[in-house]
């Protein structure tokens, strides 16, 4: 573990102290950069719990009331008709949200274009987009406009009255669920 410095050139040896530097400063400031880094997943720190089973079998378990409530948004943009009377061989929901126009219209023209793939592989594949309201109340009523017009011009859109946030996929992984149950069912 001994290093002969006599051996190691000048441009090596302020190499090896620059990135034993470097890291040292990262060590001790780690803390700050995982609380910046990581923000979005903040909440989900499981690193503090080491003995702590009492919170995360309270987080695994879902009452009565809380599942009901999950079931009661009302659909704010709809399409039942999707799958009428068609064999529809997939059925691809994906997540999105609300301000993702353009995310949208690049999966429309590219791998979500239902036409292109009926004509060209001859499978009916039907692409849907999952979504809720925009989570910041001041934007909601612009945004909501926005997705109306969207969804006039494409009719591929999903949503329900509940705020589009991370800590929301679960609910909106329901509302696949129910959908693909209630309006595709022979997909």
């Amino acid at each position: 573990m001994f290093i002969n410095f006599r051996r190691i050139r000048k441009c090596q040896c302020v190499q090896l102290a620059m990135t034993i530097f470097i890291l040292s400063v990262v060590m001790v400031c780690w803390e700050q950069l995982d609380k910046h880094v990581v923000s979005h997943a903040k909440s989900y720190s499981y690193r503090y719990m080491v003995n702590s089973y009492d919170f995360l079998n309270k987080s695994f378990t879902v009452s009565r009331q809380d599942a009901d409530s999950l079931s009661s948004y009302d659909y704010l943009i709809n399409h039942k008709h999707k799958c009428t009377g068609r064999d529809v061989l997939l059925l691809l929901f994906v997540k999105t949200s609300p301000e993702n126009v353009e995310r949208r219209r690049s999966i429309r023209s590219t791998w979500g274009n239902e036409t292109y793939i009926r004509q060209e592989l001859g499978a009916n594949v039907r692409v849907v987009f999952a979504l809720g309201i925009h989570q910041d109340p001041q934007q909601r009523e612009s945004t909501q406009q926005a997705l109306l017009e969207e969804d006039r011009r494409y009719q591929d859109l999903v949503q329900q009255d509940f705020a589009d946030t991370f800590h929301n996929l679960t609910v909106k992984l329901l509302l696949q669920f129910r959908w693909a149950h209630a309006y595709c069912g022979h997909a």
